[in-house]
C-alpha cells in the first residue's frame, strides 16, 4: 500500500516488562491498523505507548513468528540459566545479565519455564504467559482488551490525520476498502469453484 503512514511503539521504560508491551502493543495495532507500518521503537509519524491492556496483541502471533521471538530470546541471553526462571524487579527490570530488545526480550518471556512478577503490567503478563488455549476465555477476553485500546490508539491517529493530511487518509481509506473488495471476490469465487468439494467434506465430517 502507498504511503502507509508510520507507526511507532515507544515506551519510555527501558525495562524488559515494558519491552514485551511494546512488543504486543504492534501486534495489536497490525491487526488494527493494516493499512499502517507498525514498528517497535525509532522514529515515525506517530509515537504511541503500550498500555497494560495491549498484553493479548502476544496471541496474535502465527508459529512461524513466535519461533522466531523464542530464537531471539535464546540468541540474546546465550542460553543463560536465569533465562529460563524469570524474576521480574518492581520496576520491570528482570534477573539477567545479558541486554536484550523488544522482540528477544518477548521471546524470553514466552519460552521462560517461570516468570515471577513483581510489577502490575508483569503480573498481567504472568497471566497471559500461563495461557495454553488461545480459544479459551481468558485468553479471548486479553484479546478483546488489545483490540479495544489497539482501536482507541487508531482513532486518535486516524482524527489527527483527518485534520491535517485529509486527502492522504482518503486515499489510504479507498485502497485499503478496494483491498477488502479484492479479497471479497476472491473468496467467492474460490468459493463457487469448490463449492461441490466443500459439501462433500461437510457431509462427511
Amino acid at each position: 500500500m502507498a504511503d502507509q503512514p508510520k507507526i511507532a511503539v515507544q515506551t519510555p521504560d527501558p525495562n524488559q516488562t515494558s519491552q514485551v508491551l511494546a512488543v504486543a502493543g504492534a501486534l495489536a495495532l497490525e491487526w488494527a491498523a493494516p493499512f499502517a507500518q507498525i514498528t517497535v521503537g525509532g522514529d515515525a509519524e506517530f509515537i504511541v505507548q503500550p498500555h497494560v491492556e495491549c498484553i493479548g496483541g502476544l496471541f496474535r502471533l502465527d508459529p512461524e513468528r513466535k519461533a522466531r521471538l523464542l530464537d531471539a530470546g535464546i540468541q540474546a541471553t546465550h542460553e543463560e540459566a536465569n533465562a529460563c526462571n524469570i524474576v521480574e524487579a518492581a520496576d520491570g527490570s528482570w534477573n539477567l545479565a545479558s541486554a536484550t530488545d523488544p522482540w528477544s526480550s518477548a521471546g524470553l518471556a514466552m519460552g521462560a519455564t517461570s516468570f515471577s512478577a513483581s510489577s502490575p503490567a508483569g503480573k498481567r503478563l504472568a497471566e497471559a504467559l500461563v495461557i495454553t488455549e488461545p480459544d479459551s476465555p481468558d485468553a479471548v477476553d486479553l484479546l478483546e482488551q488489545s483490540q479495544s485500546w489497539a482501536l482507541r490508539e487508531i482513532e486518535k491517529i486516524v482524527a489527527e490525520m483527518g485534520k491535517q493530511q485529509s486527502r492522504r487518509l482518503l486515499n489510504l481509506l479507498l485502497e485499503a476498502v478496494a483491498t477488502a473488495e479484492n479479497l471479497a471476490d476472491s473468496y467467492s469465487i474460490l468459493r463457487a469453484r469448490y463449492k461441490r468439494d466443500i459439501e462433500i467434506m461437510s457431509e462427511n465430517q
